[in-house]
């Protein structure tokens, strides 16, 4: 939030409708669900301060904003438990606290999910937390982008959001329900006119008006703590540190028919399923000439309370899980190209030739700037091998190598030779990363290795798990895991679990990538009992497209749903 903002909500905040009414009600919910005080309570996100103030006669109450200048006015109300952090990296020890508010914070922060995972992370077992946000994503305009919000949210996605958290979920309901036509109206005559709002965010009414809004809400105050609200312009959670530690997982949609397909893509569906995520093909060639509307496509995604994740594809064919993936730059290129040990070109850019290197990070920087995602996902980055031809052999190869081990590169795959491999590709995601941290740095790493099941396997580059989960390039792993077959599955669960083993010990997430069906009852279960088992943060079925084929949206929509609850 600008000063401007703070400033004005500071003057207003004591006694402001909104602002009145949300403190109530966050305090009457604190005192229904959290027990008796004395509390010790974080208010994440502060603000100007109000709310801490309104929360003193239930304990001690601590605060925390990323603002120096909300803190600024926290301190002019004689607040001293400041602390200055994200919400998304919490400066406090784990299970520090009772209770945890947060009133129309997450919105704001690109990684909402790291955000709740750090709520529940210092609530203590069986503490109480209660969440504001902004609802229902048609209600977007220029309001919303005065306070600098990145979303509004919907029941259902937010409800899978917070079980995946580790939240048990006591209490979730619209408010400001009877007042919502009129911000209709409302947001309608901002985004025609928009002076006013834009100015400031925060619209001025008569005090008479205002009493009737307060009332309006005590109002509605007694259908939240009862039956809750079928719609409204917020929404309100009051949550309980599920001490189980059971969680939901968070269900990832891939969508890889490239830029046609995206028009087809019901995104509405795949929201209200419980999908949290749609992690999206971008193909080198397509995106060179249509890159609007990608990022048009992952705007709407986003607004729907989706995350988006972008699967660079092509790109000099490093990045390659299917050879038949077209790429410009190796037609354009081909003095870049990995050279094999018979001394021919293969068609696959080397991670070592900074001509290649320099190209790649530009275009991804730009791909990062201009789609607004969550992160980017390196798909299988692998040298080439094929039946004992292996690469790469180029004078850039040949010269890190020498530097490296002191001799000339051998022409067989000696250990030395895949040792060197997998750290050109280690230092090749480390370049990556770099680039899409040089447009943001909350941008999120995850690199898919090739099958662990594939006969050709150790000889891609990628094959030392250790390495990659050790890397600051990375900040999830993906397992990819090709069958729906029960059998199969067992065959290899003993491989699967080393590998979630390695990931896990070095304190890095596990997706797990299925290519599956979905087509009965028993495939869900087995498909979500093997990311269960694996301690899986995400599960990622491909693709949409199949789905849709088999299924039809609606059918689809059900399946998804039973897979994310």
């Amino acid at each position: 939030m600008d000063a401007l903002y703070l400033k004005q909500m500071y003057e207003l905040e004591d006694t402001y409708w909104w602002f009145v009414a949300r403190r109530r009600l966050v305090h009457s919910l604190i005192s229904k669900y959290a027990g008796a005080s004395p509390l010790k309570i974080l208010d994440a996100g502060a603000g100007t301060g109000a709310l801490m103030c309104s929360l003193a006669d239930l304990g001690e109450v601590w605060g925390c904003d990323i603002s120096p200048e909300a803190l600024a006015f926290c301190q002019q109300r004689g607040l001293t438990n400041l602390v200055e952090c994200s919400v998304e990296r919490l400066d406090f020890p784990d299970n520090a606290f009772d209770v945890l508010t947060s009133c129309d914070v997450i919105e704001h922060v690109k990684d909402d999910n790291q955000a709740l995972r750090e709520f529940y992370r210092v609530l203590r077992p069986g503490g109480t937390a209660v969440l504001t946000v902004p609802a229902l994503q048609w209600l977007w305009s220029p309001h919303d982008e005065v306070l600098s919000h990145l979303r509004r949210y919907h029941r259902k996605p937010l409800h899978h959001k917070l079980q995946a958290a580790g939240f048990e979920v006591l209490k979730l309901t619209y408010v400001t329900s009877f007042l919502l036509p009129l911000m209709v109206v409302h947001r309608m005559w901002i985004r025609l006119v928009g002076a006013g709002a834009r100015a400031t965010g925060i619209t001025p009414v008569p005090f008479v008006i205002d009493r009737l809004f307060l009332a309006i809400q005590e109002l509605e105050a007694f259908f939240v703590h009862t039956c809750g609200l079928p719609w409204g312009a917020s929404l309100v959670a009051a949550l309980d540190h599920n001490h189980t530690g059971a969680t939901a997982m968070d269900i990832g949609l891939a969508i890889t028919g490239g830029i046609e397909s995206l028009d087809k893509v019901n995104i509405a569906a795949i929201a209200s399923s419980g999908v949290s995520s749609l992690l999206i093909g971008c193909y080198e060639d397509e995106l060179r000439w249509q890159t609007e509307r990608m990022a048009a496509f992952v705007l709407k995604a986003r607004r729907s309370g989706l995350e988006c994740y972008a699967i660079p594809w092509g790109y000099g064919r490093l990045l390659d899980p299917d050879p038949r993936i077209p790429s410009l730059y190796v037609h354009t290129w081909p003095q870049t190209l990995q050279i094999d040990n018979r001394g021919r070109r293969c068609p696959k850019a080397c991670p070592n030739d900074p001509r290649f290197l320099e190209w790649f990070n530009s275009s991804i920087r730009t791909l990062a700037w201009l789609l607004e995602v969550n992160g980017f996902v390196w798909d299988e980055p692998s040298f080439h091998y094929s039946r004992g031809i292996w690469s790469c052999r180029c004078e850039y190869c040949q010269r890190l190598f020498r530097g490296t081990y002191d001799k000339e590169l051998p022409k067989r795959l000696t250990p030395e030779v895949l040792e060197f491999r997998r750290h050109s590709i280690a230092m090749f995601l480390l370049a990556a990363r770099a680039a899409i941290h040089a447009v943001d740095r909350r941008l999120r790493s995850i690199v898919m290795p090739p099958p662990l099941a594939s006969s050709s396997f150790r000889y891609t580059g990628a094959d030392d798990w250790a390495l990659l989960a050790d890397s600051a390039a990375v900040d999830a792993v993906s397992l990819l895991v090709g069958e729906d077959n029960e059998s199969l599955i067992d065959s290899k669960m003993a491989t699967y679990t080393d590998a979630a083993s390695v990931v896990a010990s070095r304190g890095k997430q596990l997706w797990v990538w299925v290519t599956s069906d979905l087509e009965n009852a028993a495939s869900v279960a087995r498909q979500k009992q093997l990311a269960t088992s694996l301690g899986a943060e995400r599960l990622v079925v491909a693709d949409y497209a199949s789905l849709v084929e088999l299924h039809g949206v609606a059918k689809m929509t059900r399946i998804l749903a039973d897979l994310a609850h």
